[in-house]
């Protein structure tokens, strides 16, 4: 008998009891050989390094209202773009005209 047998025979009225877990065979815990290394993905001739680790990147937080979020969101999603290209893109419109 489990010691958690007790505890689970006092299961509350109105809430279904659970089928106690499957127990995984030995096969489900081998770890999978990993002596060959993964192919590194096909360099591009306009790849930037990611943003995260790229110190030529830093953060940026702006307050903006959340209906306007939501709309740039939408229209982004729409055409495939980031929202950092278009504040980047938008930045330097901005610096160009002062």
């Amino acid at each position: 008998m489990s010691k958690f047998e007790r505890l689970l025979a006092m299961q509350p009225e109105g809430i279904p009891s659970r089928p106690a877990p499957k127990k995984l065979s030995a096969q489900a815990y081998k770890i999978p050989d990993t002596t060959l290394a993964p192919e590194p993905p096909e360099a591009t001739e306009n790849l930037r390094p990611p943003k995260p680790s790229s110190s030529e990147y830093v953060k940026l937080t702006a307050y903006i209202p959340k209906d306007t979020h939501r709309a740039v969101k939408r229209i982004l999603l729409e055409a495939d773009q980031d929202l950092s290209e278009l504040i980047e893109v938008l930045l330097t419109q901005w610096l160009r005209s002062q």
